[in-house]
């Protein structure tokens, strides 16, 4: 007809709206394809999307390859403050799923979410302010409702999703036809090219730089292990283990703990290599946290942050914050979160060499961007069999440095201590034999003389009873009653002293006390007793010995304390008293062997032992020791 234009003339509305698309389209595809900048791609993509088609509110969706969650990367047609709250959206891989039932195909990669069928959740609510309680209803097959949304799969070279267009609402009130889906699916599937294209070049990128990074770490790792190795404190190798994780493997939380005997518990280590009373693990705790399930390589265990159960994530080295982060990560439906990877727990154990843990290291809440993932676990994987390898060491150089230490002093001990004894004893024996020495000073040097003998006989008996008990304190154990045995003793040694009055009394909260224990039992307590006696000046030593139960972790053990009214211990002698040739408490010659001796056998009798004020913050009214012994 006349005054109609042909529709194949060059002329065309249609023809020259194909050509208009078609060059923007490719101005697009010169803008975008291999423009490393995901952010730069999709502001591209997503302005022209509003120019060439009649769209008013319009977001795209990015896939998080590591999580299967669908986060907004780019939002158009809503107020600033509202933008910035739909933007904090995000949805798990089966919310996003779910949302797919109500679908209906609109093209190949296009699909319509009828607002009829659309439920709006909690997290949907930022897209729906203003919108009245009651829904007007669509005019017409063709028109849009208030609730439709329509999507544009994105998809990668190898079919997995890579994100999607989302329309929320049209700028002509319609449904976009087949023709403009048809286009806006042209473009979806140029940006899903470029987004491949951006996503392999940063990956090229990170690998480059992540080789470059991992041989950098793992040479600073070998100068580390090199000065760990030469550390004769383990707190000091703890200290220098946790800097290098939180420094250079990506870690913003790793700690560690070391065994405290007496307090029966792991207790973390400050940044100085100081413990920390008030955080502590149990036994249980670290040792779970070590269960074959969890082991990666011979010295590192990996804990999904998923299998780690409320009672572990309240315990350190965990943040409340932290420990909330976790719960959530367990507690949603998706099968991954960035919780999960950020909060994976890993633990290296450091045993000694009967293959008892006696500290341990902790790493977690890292950051992912430093390091791919199997980087990551190979360096941690090589560190910590080389900490491992240098707290072993560490213990090796103190038992060495402690074994000569013991030989120069028993070198020591018998040829000075004793020669002194020696030379003491022929000196007040040459006064007796004196002819010119009256009976009087001739039986008061042979008294002399025989207590020399007595000191030097009693000095090598200690030294002897020391290798024993090393050598074989554990030989011959047998069910011993503590009560009875303390009883007995405190007895033996009323009748023995002529030289003061001893005012020893035992109270126990039970009439039996059994513990596994062998001859040295009676040693432990006579030295004990005997340190009492020694610095106590009165004539009358009173000594008062309670026997009551503690329950540690769910094992008991006795407690066994005996308070003086001696010259007490000062603070800072407090822990040095029990070591191997520690000098006296009151100072003086010579050398204290008895209370090591009572510290090897507690050792062997795999317990405790410690000294307190009898009168709290006044050492001078006298000390009580506490022995803490398994219970049989």
């Amino acid at each position: 007809m006349a005054g109609e234009p042909h529709s194949g003339a060059p002329g065309d509305t249609p023809r020259n709206e194909d050509t208009a698309l078609a060059s923007r389209v490719l101005d697009i595809a010169l803008a975008v394809l291999y423009n490393k900048d995901e952010d730069r791609i999709l502001e591209v993509v997503g302005r022209s999307m509003m120019t060439l088609f009649p769209i008013k509110k319009f977001v795209i969706y990015v896939t998080d390859k590591k999580t299967g969650e669908w986060r907004i990367k780019f939002i158009v047609g809503y107020p600033e403050d509202q933008a910035k709250e739909i933007t904090g959206v995000v949805y798990s891989r089966d919310a996003w799923d779910e949302s797919l039932q109500v679908y209906r195909k609109l093209g190949a990669l296009t699909y319509l979410a009828p607002g009829e069928d659309v439920k709006i959740d909690d997290f949907d609510t930022a897209f729906y302010r203003g919108f009245p309680k009651e829904m007007p209803p669509r005019k017409s097959p063709e028109h849009w409702h208030m609730m439709d949304f329509i999507d544009t799969i994105l998809f990668d070279k190898d079919g997995k999703e890579l994100g999607a267009f989302e329309i929320l609402e049209t700028t002509d009130g319609m449904i976009p036809s087949k023709e403009v889906i048809s286009k806006i699916e042209v473009l979806a599937s140029i940006s899903s090219i470029a987004l491949d294209l951006a996503n392999l070049s940063r990956s090229q990128e990170a690998l480059i730089g992540a080789n470059s990074n991992r041989a950098r770490i793992f040479a600073k790792m070998l100068n580390i292990a090199n000065r760990m190795v030469s550390l004769r404190k383990g707190e000091l190798i703890l200290v220098t283990a946790t800097d290098f994780l939180n420094s250079e493997l990506g870690f913003r939380n790793a700690r560690a703990a070391i065994w405290n005997q007496r307090y029966n518990r792991y207790m973390f280590i400050s940044p100085t290599g100081l413990p920390d009373k008030d955080e502590t693990l149990t036994k249980d705790t670290v040792y779970d946290d070590c269960e074959d399930t969890y082991r990666f390589t011979e010295d590192l265990y990996w804990i999904p942050a998923r299998q780690l159960n409320e009672k572990r994530v309240a315990l350190m080295p965990f943040s409340a914050a932290e420990a909330d982060g976790i719960m959530t990560a367990r507690e949603s439906q998706g099968e991954s979160t960035p919780h999960e990877d950020r909060f994976d727990l890993f633990t290296v154990p450091l045993r000694d060499r009967t293959n008892d843990v006696v500290g341990v290291l902790y790493g977690t809440d890292r950051d992912r961007d430093n390091m791919f993932e199997k980087d990551l676990l190979e360096l941690m994987g090589v560190f910590s069999s080389m900490v491992s390898l240098a707290f072993r060491n560490s213990q090796l150089i103190r038992e060495t440095i402690q074994t000569s230490e013991d030989l120069d002093m028993m070198n020591r001990l018998l040829f000075h201590d004793i020669s002194n004894y020696n030379t003491g004893i022929g000196s007040y024996l040459d006064v007796a034999a004196r002819p010119e020495a009256s009976p009087e000073l001739e039986e008061k040097a042979l008294g002399l003389a025989m207590k020399q003998l007595e000191l030097s006989n009693d000095l090598i008996n200690r030294i002897r009873k020391l290798i024993y008990i090393r050598e074989k304190g554990t030989e011959k154990m047998l069910t011993i009653d503590l009560v009875s045995t303390i009883a007995s003793l405190a007895e033996e040694m009323r009748a023995a002293r002529m030289d003061k009055k001893l005012d020893i009394t035992l109270k126990s909260e039970e009439s039996q006390c059994l513990i596994r224990g062998n001859e040295l039992i009676h040693d432990l307590f006579q030295n004990l007793l005997n340190n009492s006696i020694k610095y106590d000046r009165s004539e009358t030593v009173k000594i008062d010995i309670s026997i009551s139960k503690t329950v540690e972790d769910g094992k008991e053990s006795w407690d066994i304390s005996v308070a003086d009214r001696g010259v007490g211990v000062p603070d800072d002698k407090k822990e040095q008293i029990f070591d191997r040739f520690a000098p006296r408490i009151s100072g003086g010659k010579g050398i204290g062997l008895g209370l090591s001796i009572v510290r090897t056998i507690v050792d062997k009798y795999g317990g405790i032992i410690w000294v307190e004020d009898r009168v709290e913050d006044d050492s001078s009214q006298g000390a009580v020791f506490h022995v803490l012994l398994p219970a049989a």
